[in-house]
């Protein structure tokens, strides 16, 4: 997708975000927000698709070795990023959606609730299992992007 395109599905996106914001809350259309929520999921797809990334700067910079003495050429890559606690604290927006539509069917509840529970769960061969269930359940293609960084995810609150 060129440029052009992709200027005009934000402008798109924006206005009917705005729109959607004058109204009162209590008067969204549920069809109307799931065909907003799928329109962005098409344009973050299309965002990565044309070289954009999915990471935040935090996980980038925890991705990639960083020169400390460019004259003598040393490389230090940094620590790992920290341990979760809470993994419904550590999923942004984009990927909430991305969680609910590629994982869980769509259905908001019952990321929901997966969430919750592996935030109860205290040893990691039990997460692992749970998840087993998850993935069975739901049938993940568990080398997708969103399985990979759903459980990339999962193994932070086991780190430390």
């Amino acid at each position: 997708m060129n440029g052009e395109k992709m200027k005009e599905e934000i402008k798109a996106l924006r206005d009917t975000l705005s729109e959607m914001l004058e109204q009162d809350s209590g008067a969204w259309d549920t069809g109307k927000m799931l065909s907003l929520q799928k329109k962005l999921i098409r344009l973050h797809q299309l965002i990565l698709d044309a070289g954009g990334s999915n990471e935040t700067k935090e996980e980038k910079t925890h991705a990639e070795p960083v020169a400390i003495n460019p004259e003598k050429k040393e490389v230090q890559t940094p620590p790992p990023p920290p341990p979760v606690s809470g993994l419904g604290t550590y999923i942004g927006l984009n990927d909430r959606f991305r969680f609910v539509n590629e994982l869980f069917g769509g259905n908001s509840n019952e990321f929901s609730e997966a969430v919750n529970q592996l935030d109860k769960i205290e040893a990691k061969h039990e997460a692992d299992e749970y998840i087993a269930r998850l993935s069975e359940v739901y049938n993940w293609n568990n080398q997708s992007r969103s399985a990979k960084d759903f459980m990339a995810l999962l193994s932070r609150k086991f780190k430390g």
